[in-house]
């Protein structure tokens, strides 16, 4: 890569992507085939498309739709904050679950090594002393 190819890059950075739409889920599509929206819904290139080809009407009920697009985005925000709750407490549960399970681990990692030294030592073997590993027969 030649010296003007890099200062090229370094002083144009590239561009985010843009107008890649965001993925409908099924919650969407549900609420699409009930008659409501939402605002991934809303963001869809036809969506938009739509709101700008649709005149706005007179000023009142412009002020009534805005009032029920309020309404709409408030309980969209409430159902992403449970969402976001539900993902937290699963998080932490999941956290709590790794942690028993490492105790658990390590816990049976060292039954397990003093078995072996005891069980070795009956034998006459060092464990400490031999240098190479203990080979496991399956």
């Amino acid at each position: 890569m030649s010296t003007v190819e890099y200062q090229d890059k370094r002083r144009y950075p590239p561009r985010p992507q843009r107008g890649n739409p965001v993925e409908v889920t099924s919650l969407d599509h549900l609420i699409a085939t009930h008659g409501g929206t939402t605002s991934t819904l809303q963001m869809s290139p036809r969506a938009l498309q739509k709101a700008k080809d649709t005149p706005t009407g007179t000023p009142n009920s412009r002020l009534e739709e805005l009032v029920r697009e309020v309404g709409s985005l408030r309980q969209e925000i409430v159902y992403h904050q449970e969402v976001r709750a539900a993902l937290l407490q699963l998080h932490e549960k999941t956290t709590r679950a790794f942690e028993i399970l490492q105790y658990a681990l390590q816990d049976m990692s060292e039954k397990v090594a003093a078995s072996e030294k005891r069980f070795s030592e009956y034998w006459g073997i060092d464990l400490d002393a031999e240098t190479a590993e203990i080979p496991i027969m399956i």
